[in-house]
């Protein structure tokens, strides 16, 4: 006899091995789950959850790609398994896992089959989507600068792929390396460790599921459990397997609470003294602040990427064009805007796009023909600055508008809170205004107020808002850095059509 038929179980309630069928949907892996299909729903583009050790991450991410519809989706799921993969592995895994077959060693080769592969994905009407596991190793600059071009392929108006990664805590300061990535995080979702009432009716599931006639574990039992896995999946899994072997050994038909501390004892999980009642508020107010200073501490480098470009000149007058593509492709798009719009051709001999301080900078500049130029100049360097208060909410009123929106769902103050957490950065407020959006359909509201566009923003790890900066002015002398206001740009393009 062993400890399954002692207790008349079916099969293990508790290993720890990702099995679908035990998969529990809590409060919290309901939320995370239906939030990440919004995201590759509406192929945002990159989606993240981070979680402790033992939090779930892996289950969930197994339970997702089960429950995306295989009409609809061509999805895969990437574990990595080591910190020491690079780009070019990455790129062609990506690509195996996409269907291409037969992947190219050069890796242009390999990035016009992925693409071509992902064309066809999105003509056959279905969405590509890659989960990754452990995405906490991937832990260069290179890989993560990958990850960005993977997400610049698109056709107009939406993403041919989108990742979701799923990941410890230090997943997020590997983002951080490639700042126009982290800007790139449509969606972040953590994992918090169970409640007592969540590991209790946890427990209760996986033995149900086993075939467990009745609970073997004392209330008194089933505290401790959750008192020495902090509410830790793995850890409950753990314990519960090794209490109900020693309850086998001990042939006691339940297990109490001081089998379940001698055996946390031995795997070495001591619970936590238990607060005072005094102490119970203090303990959880300090909590909450903790939670909010670590926040507040992790600076974040905003990275305002490949959106907007600067290329053209005429006597002082420039041409600025807003897009996102990346490097010279911007700079090329530009030069033929430029020629479409002033009939001269404008050329350059080195252009370079800085996504972090939103400068182009263009040497050997002409505008005209080679033999007489109308303008030439060795050196035209453009910042750009980001949208003004009044500006950003313009633009969330415009993009309302166009989207059939009969009124604007945010309040002054959100729009406020949105201009000072997106720092009138055009991305960030597309992501703030998203996620803030979603969030008030989940909780039934038709107004999304300041507090909830705080809460979105601390949840993709926005910093709270500064004192706006001091306004912009514009100058044009060719050679000579300028900074132009984004909602000048765009009042001057609009002239142009």
């Amino acid at each position: 006899m062993n400890y399954l038929e002692f207790y008349e179980l079916s099969q293990e309630p508790f290993s720890n091995a990702p099995v679908s069928r035990f998969y529990y949907s809590s409060a919290q892996h309901a939320q995370a789950l239906m939030r990440l299909t919004h995201a590759v729903s509406g192929m945002k583009g990159l989606a993240v959850l981070v979680g402790d050790i033992g939090a779930g991450k892996t289950t969930l991410a197994r339970r997702m790609l089960d429950s995306l519809p295989e009409e609809e989706y061509e999805a895969a799921l990437l574990v990595i398994i080591h910190s020491g993969i690079t780009a070019s592995w990455l790129l062609k895994r990506v690509a195996l896992q996409l269907g291409v077959e037969n992947p190219a060693e050069e890796k242009l080769a390999l990035l016009s089959q992925l693409y071509q592969r992902l064309i066809r994905i999105y003509e056959h009407g279905k969405k590509a989507v890659v989960l990754i596991d452990e995405a906490q190793m991937l832990a260069t600059r290179e890989i993560m600068e990958e990850f960005r071009g993977l997400l610049n392929l698109e056709v107009p108006e939406r993403k041919l792929l989108s990742f979701v990664f799923f990941g410890l805590p230090e997943l997020e300061d590997n983002l951080r390396l490639d700042p126009p990535l982290a800007q790139r995080v449509a969606l972040k979702y953590r994992l918090e460790p169970l409640s007592p009432d969540a590991t209790e009716a946890y427990v209760r599931h996986r033995l149900r599921l086993a075939g467990a006639p009745r609970v073997p574990f004392s209330p008194g039992a089933m505290a401790r459990v959750h008192a020495h896995s902090r509410g830790t999946p793995r850890l409950i899994n753990t314990i519960c397997d090794n209490a109900l072997f020693e309850g086998f050994v001990a042939r006691a038909k339940e297990v109490d609470e001081r089998l379940v501390a001698r055996v946390a004892r031995d795997l070495g999980l001591e619970a936590p003294p238990p607060p005072g009642p005094a102490a119970a508020g203090a303990a959880d107010l300090a909590l909450r602040v903790a939670r909010e200073t670590i926040v507040r501490l992790k600076k974040r480098t905003v990275a305002f990427a490949f959106l907007a470009v600067v290329l053209a000149l005429v006597a002082a007058t420039l041409l600025v064009l807003r897009t996102r593509w990346a490097g010279e492709r911007i700079c090329a798009f530009a030069a033929a805007r430029a020629e479409a719009a002033t009939g001269l051709p404008l050329a350059f001999r080195t252009c370079r796009v800085d996504p972090v301080s939103l400068e182009v900078e263009a040497e050997a500049v002409t505008l005209g023909p080679a033999d007489a130029p109308v303008l030439a100049a060795d050196r035209v360097a453009i910042r750009l600055a980001p949208l003004s208060t009044e500006a950003t909410e313009a633009y969330v009123r415009h993009r309302l508008r166009l989207a059939g929106a009969p009124r604007v769902p945010f309040t002054q103050a959100a729009m406020a809170r949105i201009h000072g957490h997106s720092r009138g950065t055009p991305r960030l407020i597309n992501t703030l205004c998203d996620n803030a959006l979603f969030e008030g359909f989940v909780a039934r509201t038709r107004e999304v107020d300041e507090r909830m566009v705080d809460r979105v923003a601390r949840d993709l790890g926005l910093e709270p808002p500064a004192p706006p900066p001091p306004p912009a002015r514009a100058s044009g002398r060719a050679g000579e850095r300028s900074r132009i206001d984004l909602a000048e740009i765009d009042r001057y393009l609009e002239s142009l059509k």
